[in-house]
């Protein structure tokens, strides 16, 4: 390494100021974030202390809420965030310097007097694009963790929509089906009597006996469909215990859907993610390109020297203590190949990246397309089952009790006009949880 000397008879004070100038630089270096001010309400549920599960929930914004608070799997992302957010705030853009003492064993006699020994205070400042690319890389890595968990702040939310559309759905299927139980029962007793005066074939009573064992483990099923949901619920809340039937107080409502927007936003965390990454792509590949350079590296040597004596009497002026400034550089000669395949490497990083942006978006689009089309669908059902299919049904069974209390017509008609009109309102509740299903999921996809 090239070495320039200047020898200066100086005060020690110079060094302290040198070296002050050498460490403000990494000092000024710092730089602040900040999180988005929209996501600042979520965050604080997410770090907030988990909170005591109440009897009961009569909203699904508060289950919402209470699920930002107690999910796990949010907390261990916040924490993985914040984790690269401190290591992108602690890149070292500028070494520490370094500082030696050295001991003349043999003092080398100068003019001055004889050398006895060296404080030596170096620093490597490096290329300036390698800084910065380490930088980059470290902030695009918070960025993109940050769009991990903000992912999974949508997931939970849609994944709750959907448990409460669930427990509305099998609440409300719960009650009709217990209504055609009981239906089917009264008619069963009815037709046992007439069987029994050999007025009613077999077959019928055995045909109403089927259907009111199919139906029976209809509600069965029922029940314990909704049972599991209360396990997975008490799961995504972290609770110890399954949560009582009670907890979820829903009830069956008959508000309308909004019709979804068919413009799918462009800033989804799964977008964002990998725009994040073709940042981090870029720098990385500026980072390999900057490891060609050079770096510099200066130095500051405080020499210790003795009085010069000649015939037991000290020369006056002799002995100062001289300073030694050194510059050099520290060449990138060996390891090309390695340096050349990083900057490959980092090119290809780059292609893979752009073209994982296209694919997400495509998929995105597919999703949102198909639950936008799937929703239409089912408010077109529910319309359907609510202006026409049910309130004719109605009209007709109206008609059939009329017929039964005039005798023009039998239990069994009445009772199977019934239980027609309960068809169709579980397939309407059925449409209604299909419907809150694809809006949980469009909700998503828009980022909400």
């Amino acid at each position: 390494m090239y070495r320039l000397k200047n020898i200066l008879p100086v005060q020690p004070t110079l060094l302290v100021l040198i070296l002050f100038v050498l460490v403000m630089p990494a000092m000024a270096f710092g730089e602040e974030r900040e999180m988005p001010i929209d996501s600042a309400t979520w965050l604080t549920l997410i770090n907030s202390d988990q909170k005591t599960m109440p009897e009961k929930v009569v909203d699904v914004s508060e289950l919402i809420t209470l699920a930002l608070i107690n999910s796990v799997e949010l907390r261990a992302l916040y924490a993985d965030w914040q984790r690269q957010e401190e290591h992108a705030n602690g890149v070292v853009i500028i070494p520490d310097p370094s500082i030696s003492l050295g001991y003349f064993i043999e003092p080398i006699e100068t003019a001055q007097g004889a050398q006895t020994a060296k404080i030596s205070v170096g620093h490597t400042i490096p290329w300036l694009s390698k800084s910065k690319a380490s930088h980059k890389m470290r902030i695009s890595q918070a960025a993109q963790a940050f769009e991990v968990l903000d992912n999974a702040r949508l997931n939970l939310q849609r994944d709750i929509r959907r448990i409460w559309a669930e427990a509305q759905y099998l609440q409300s299927t719960q009650l009709i089906l217990q209504e055609q139980v009981q239906l089917v029962k009264d008619l069963e007793e009815i037709l046992i009597v007439q069987y029994q005066s050999a007025s009613l074939s077999h077959q019928r009573l055995v045909d109403i006996q089927i259907q009111s064992l199919f139906l029976a483990e209809k509600l069965a099923e029922t029940k314990s469909r909704e049972h599991r949901l209360r396990i997975r619920l008490s799961s995504i809340l972290n609770m110890g215990n399954t949560i009582s039937e009670s907890f979820l107080h829903t009830t069956a409502t008959s508000a309308g859907f909004d019709e979804p927007d068919t413009k799918l936003p462009s800033d989804h965390p799964r977008l964002n993610r990998l725009d994040h990454l073709s940042d981090f792509s870029r720098a990385h590949l500026s980072g390999a390109r900057a490891n060609y350079m050079p770096d510099l590296r200066i130095g500051l040597d405080y020499i210790l020297t003795d009085k010069r004596v000649v015939d037991g009497v000290e020369i006056e002026d002799s002995g100062k203590n001289p300073f030694v400034i050194s510059a050099g550089l520290a060449l990138p000669i060996w390891n090309w190949k390695q340096k050349k395949s990083e900057v490959k490497a980092s090119i290809w990083q780059k292609k893979q990246v752009q073209n994982l942006r296209i694919e997400e978006g495509n998929a995105l689009k597919e999703e949102y397309d198909i639950a936008w089309l799937t929703l239409t669908d089912d408010l077109r059902k529910i319309r359907l089952y609510e202006d026409e299919l049910i309130p004719r049904t109605l009209e007709i069974e109206k008609v059939v009790e009329q017929d039964y209390i005039s005798q023009s017509s039998d239990i069994s008609v009445l009772t199977s006009t019934k239980i027609k009109r309960l068809d169709l309102q579980l397939a309407l509740a059925a449409s209604r949880f299909s419907a809150a299903t694809q809006s949980a999921l469009l909700t998503y996809l828009r980022g909400q």
